[in-house]
């Protein structure tokens, strides 16, 4: 088993629930399944899990927008430079 990624250690690819690769979702729905074997439990925890996913892709890329205009913002203040609501909307 590969790697998938790493948070603070390796983990192989059987130890995730889900996580994003390439903006594409993935679901372990394998280990979802093994741990519970109950079909209502398997429903909820892949919701969840592909829910958790996808917010975390969401917020990135909120993130990185209000990031990328308040960078803008932060620069110009800094320099004394012309900062106002024409100058944002440029940046929305």
């Amino acid at each position: 088993m590969r790697p998938v990624r790493q948070l603070g250690k390796n983990r192989e690819e059987n130890e995730w629930y889900g996580f994003v690769d390439n903006d594409i979702i993935a679901v372990n729905i394998q280990l979802l399944w093994e741990e519970d074997q109950d079909e209502d439990k398997f429903i909820r925890r892949f919701a969840k899990t592909y829910t958790h996913e996808l917010l975390h892709q969401v917020i990135d890329s909120l993130l990185y927008e209000l990031r990328e205009m308040k960078e803008e913002e932060i620069i110009r203040k800094s320099l004394k430079e012309r900062w106002n609501k024409r100058i944002r909307k440029m940046y929305e």
